[in-house]
């Protein structure tokens, strides 16, 4: 930024945060509980100091100058986490997690599934609180990858394989990210995809882990359900 602007307040440079990740007003008022006038004050004085005039410009001029402080996603992720219940419903984890990722990581799609075994194949099962009834994807590379290790990722070269064609059908696009984890009952697995600009950076993964180990479940990880 020119040495001639003001520079921003903690919530200033979250909600800097927000826009140069193309969030919209009422979901950076939903993420960081305000508002949507209130947010819409804190633009004001944001594009004021900033010297510009709308929010394509903010990130334009944040993509040129660098004026995104470094502490800026961490100081989202420490709302979120200040944000998390550590006994809530099975629905109510499922939402917060949800929230959390989406306001901490570049994904823009957040999906919950479960594993289930018919004969000797594996698949996931879609949760109705985040996928289309009926949604199922057959494990392949990337699933058993994920089985195995806890965690993968599908690079975007990879989404013409069986495994990304079969992940574009349920609406995910660029890279895609799977952990396991058990934010509520009958839920192992979360898929979270769609970056802005098509790639995860190399913090969004662990940043998941970490938001899904702080919501507690009944312990069912490694259950096996099965298709009749």
């Amino acid at each position: 930024m020119n040495p001639g602007k003001r520079e921003f307040s903690q919530r200033e440079r979250q909600i800097v945060y927000a826009v140069t990740q193309a969030k919209a007003v009422k979901d950076i008022a939903h993420e960081l509980d305000l508002s949507v006038n209130t947010v819409k004050d804190y633009l004001k004085t944001i594009y004021r100091k900033a010297e510009v005039h709308s929010a394509r410009e903010l990130m334009r001029q944040c993509q040129a100058e660098r004026v995104v402080p470094a502490d800026a996603g961490l100081a989202q992720l420490l709302h979120q986490v200040q944000q998390l219940r550590e006994e809530a419903s099975p629905a109510e984890a499922l939402a917060q997690l949800h929230g959390a990722v989406r306001a901490c990581t570049r994904a823009r799609r957040v999906t919950f599934w479960r594993w289930v075994r018919s004969g000797s194949d594996l698949y996931l099962v879609g949760d109705v609180s985040s996928t289309r009834p009926g949604s199922v994807l057959r494990v392949d590379g990337f699933g058993q990858r994920l089985r195995e290790r806890g965690w993968a990722r599908l690079e975007v070269q990879e989404m013409g394989s069986s495994d990304g064609r079969e992940l574009s059908r349920q609406g995910f696009g660029g890279e895609v990210i799977g952990l396991e984890c058990a934010p509520a009952p009958r839920v192992q697995v979360m898929l979270a995809g769609d970056p802005a600009d098509g790639h995860f950076g190399p913090l969004d993964a662990a940043v998941m882990r970490l938001l899904a180990r702080l919501i507690h479940s009944e312990p069912s990880l490694h259950a096996l359900g099965a298709i009749a």
